[in-house]
């Protein structure tokens, strides 16, 4: 009876670890307004659309981190990279390690594809998330959006 029991345990933890989890998460990413500009028409210009991607894969935990395929953490301190980003997420852990999400990434290369843009307009933040949990995780961020240029005085 014990050994059924133990082996039973056993199936469903194999079964856990084996099945693995995946999710899609679909939005369009709002800003809390910091600053009210009236800007009419002639203030700014629309640029092109733009699109950026970063993705993260996560190991062990989390301890071993390889972002956007070639740069490495470990122990979400040590990297051998510096980080791009416009702006990062406050949560206390980014506070904390100064981690940077996919999503922070992604705005980046999204601002960063039209160097004349002073804005992004933001369109849709796509995030897709696979892996097994605590294991092995990979996150991929894709931000779209319209680029804007402020006319100076």
């Amino acid at each position: 009876m014990r050994n059924q029991i133990v082996s039973s345990l056993v199936m469903a933890a194999v079964a856990v670890v084996m099945s693995g989890c995946a999710s899609v998460q679909r939005a369009t990413p709002s800003a809390p307004g910091q600053v009210n500009i009236n800007l009419e028409r002639g203030d700014y210009t629309m640029l092109a659309s733009v699109k950026g991607s970063s993705t993260v894969k996560s190991y062990a935990f989390g301890v071993v981190q390889i972002v956007d395929s070639t740069k490495v953490r470990v122990l979400w301190v040590f990297k051998d990279y510096e980080d791009q980003y416009s702006y990062q997420d406050p949560g206390f852990f980014n506070l904390l390690f100064g981690t940077v999400s996919a999503s922070d990434r992604a705005y980046y290369k999204a601002l960063a594809a039209t160097p004349d843009a002073d804005a992004i307009i933001p369109k849709a933040l796509i995030k897709q998330t696979s892996g097994f949990p605590f294991i092995y995780e990979e996150e991929e961020a894709t931000f779209t959006g319209k680029a804007l240029k402020y006319k100076s005085e």
